[in-house]
């Protein structure tokens, strides 16, 4: 009995967890050192017309944390490509691509996403 109210209020207490993992391309290399804001990151669905040049690909699987919470949504998604951006000094992401929500056995359900970073010239 008082395994399961332990569970439960673990359950309650972690009822909002995301878990990210991103998967870094090694293409990013010694860039990962300047490291700048996240939310600074612009985030463009397409190739922009502004002269830019390609840091690397950047690709995220963000996942529930728990059984009983939402699935992963876009923005969060998004929000983990601006970070890993960041991260290798990029002024931007380009190419933004979401996938639906998808589900395995070992997850309940995960989103992934892939874009290219890149800085302004």
């Amino acid at each position: 009995m008082v395994r399961c109210a332990a569970v439960a209020l673990m359950a309650l207490a972690l009822g909002g967890c995301v878990l990210t993992n991103r998967d870094r391309n090694t293409a990013l290399g010694s860039a990962m050192d300047a490291r700048r804001d996240a939310a600074s990151v612009e985030v463009m669905a397409d190739t922009p017309v502004r002269a830019y040049r390609v840091l690397g690909e950047v690709a995220v699987t963000v996942r529930r944390g728990l059984r009983f919470t939402p699935n992963p949504t876009r923005e969060q998604v998004v929000a983990a490509l601006q970070e890993e951006a960041a991260a290798a000094g990029a002024d931007a992401v380009i190419d933004v691509v979401v996938q639906p929500v998808r589900w395995d056995l070992s997850y309940a359900g995960y989103r992934q996403g892939a874009a290219r970073a890149v800085v302004w010239q």
